[in-house]
């Protein structure tokens, strides 16, 4: 992992618009925990060190949500991953963005983190950050916990992460995402950068996972 020389989080942090989600309960628990730790959000290395994730540059396609002139994707998030065989928890913290695009107007961002680990889309997977105001340089320093997965739990499984621009009047705006595949991933709670890219499509993880149960239920039925 090729990360910058660290350097302190700044002593004020950006104005917030609300708070994040709270965590459910019921099946895989996901809670938010800040306090006590701190995530100092590093440096960003040069592009041509960045996590191998990074790729070309496109237009993001989202559905729901449409530009009058769609920006390319730029900027790089942080991200921190970890699994705690002992509680079988898989940590997720999301610590920092940079280099995010300005609006069309030229004004500066909202921007919040959703956070899903795939196939599920439900509310037990579903996570937010709170929202920054005014900045292309948020630093959230959020930690998101889910419980309850074994380490072979986690093969097949991938993490998404989307950026959005908050908007008062009028849909969010998609800034870039960060998919990640959990089986062949370092989990060792080390801060990485990640270069953010178009919305990719997924739904045809829960078609998978879908026809996955289907199948075992069915021969389950037979016998």
């Amino acid at each position: 992992t090729n990360v910058g020389t660290t350097t302190p989080a700044s002593s004020s942090s950006p104005p917030t618009y609300e708070a994040a989600a709270a965590t459910t309960t019921g099946g895989t628990e996901v809670t938010t925990t800040t306090a006590g730790h701190h995530h100092h959000c590093h440096q960003p290395p040069p592009p041509s060190h960045t996590h191998p994730h990074a790729g070309a540059h496109h237009l993001p396609t989202v559905v729901g949500v449409s530009h009058a002139l769609p920006l390319a994707v730029e900027g790089r998030l942080q991200l921190k991953l970890g699994y705690d065989q002992n509680t079988l928890q898989l940590i997720v913290t999301i610590v920092c963005a940079t280099g995010l695009t300005l609006r069309q107007s030229g004004a500066a961002r909202n921007p919040y983190a959703k956070v899903f680990l795939l196939p599920d889309r439900g509310t037990k997977s579903k996570r937010r950050t709170k929202t920054l105001a005014n900045t292309c340089e948020p630093r959230w320093g959020q930690t998101f916990v889910y419980t309850g997965l074994r380490r072979s739990d986690l093969t097949g499984r991938l993490l998404e992460v989307t950026l959005w621009d908050y908007v008062r009047y009028g849909a969010n705006d998609f800034i870039g995402e960060v998919v990640i595949d959990l089986a062949h991933h370092v989990l060792d709670d080390e801060a990485e950068w990640y270069q953010l890219q178009p919305h990719q499509d997924t739904s045809y993880l829960v078609c998978v996972n879908s026809c996955k149960y289907s199948y075992v239920y069915i021969c389950l039925f037979i016998l």
